[in-house]
């Protein structure tokens, strides 16, 4: 059985080194994320842009896990960077509770 992983925040420093080590794993299908695209290896499938915008109902369609690495951190001043990251993750656990995710890991 395959287990379907979506990594947010797959171009970040934690992101690219978890998701690399995820999809070393050969039961698990592992779906990258990002804003910059930089792409992890091994990824079964990779999204590009921003977790605010992008359509998370259809990317989490058929996920088991989410890890949510993504953050706005060191792009912007700290007070922007904490809004971004606050709706980024707000739509990032709406989505997947639409989408029935069993478990959701996050970094903060």
């Amino acid at each position: 059985m395959h287990v379907r992983i979506v990594v947010t925040g797959v171009a970040g420093a934690v992101g690219s080194r978890v998701a690399k080590a995820l999809a070393a794993t050969n039961d698990l299908d592992v779906v990258g994320l990002d804003r910059i695209g930089t792409q992890a290896e091994g990824l079964a499938g990779h999204h590009l842009g921003d977790l605010r915008s992008l359509d998370l109902d259809e990317i989490f369609d058929g996920a088991d896990v989410v890890v949510h690495l993504a953050s706005a951190y060191g792009r912007n001043e700290f007070v922007d960077a904490s809004r971004h990251d606050t709706r980024a993750a707000q739509l990032m656990l709406d989505a997947a509770a639409r989408a029935s995710v069993g478990q959701v890991v996050l970094l903060s």
